[in-house]
C-alpha cells in the first residue's frame, strides 16, 4: 500500500488521482477469504466465477459506470452513488467499492 500511496501523491501534484479499495469479499473457496486481488475485474467484465457471491452481480454495473465515466470525462461518477473525489495532499482518500457496503 505504501508504494501505491507514494506514487499517487506524486502524480496528484500534476493531475487528478482517484484511488479505490475493492472490499467485496469473494466466496470462501479453496482457502480464499475476503476481497482478493483483481476480483473487481470479474465484476467489471461480467466474468462468471465461483468467486462471485450470489446477489452481488449488480456491483459490475456500478464498476462499469465508474470506469466508463472516467474514460469519457476523466472523473469517475455513477448515478446514485456518492461523489468520488480526487486525492488531496496526504489525505489518503480511497473510494470503497463493495456490494455489501454503502459508499
Amino acid at each position: 500500500v505504501a508504494p501505491t500511496l507514494r506514487l499517487a501523491y506524486e502524480k496528484a501534484k500534476k493531475a487528478d488521482v482517484f484511488l479505490y479499495q475493492f472490499t467485496q469479499p469473494c466466496n470462501p473457496i479453496q482457502g480464499l477469504y475476503g476481497a482478493i486481488n483483481a476480483l473487481e475485474l470479474f465484476y467489471l467484465f461480467n466474468w462468471k466465477s465461483p468467486l462471485i457471491q450470489a446477489g452481488t452481480e449488480s456491483l459490475g454495473q456500478i464498476l462499469n459506470a465508474f470506469w466508463s465515466s472516467f474514460a469519457k470525462t476523466g472523473k469517475p461518477q455513477a448515478k446514485g452513488k456518492a461523489p468520488w473525489r480526487a486525492l488531496q495532499s496526504r489525505d489518503a482518500h480511497c473510494y470503497q467499492l463493495s456490494a455489501t457496503r454503502k459508499r
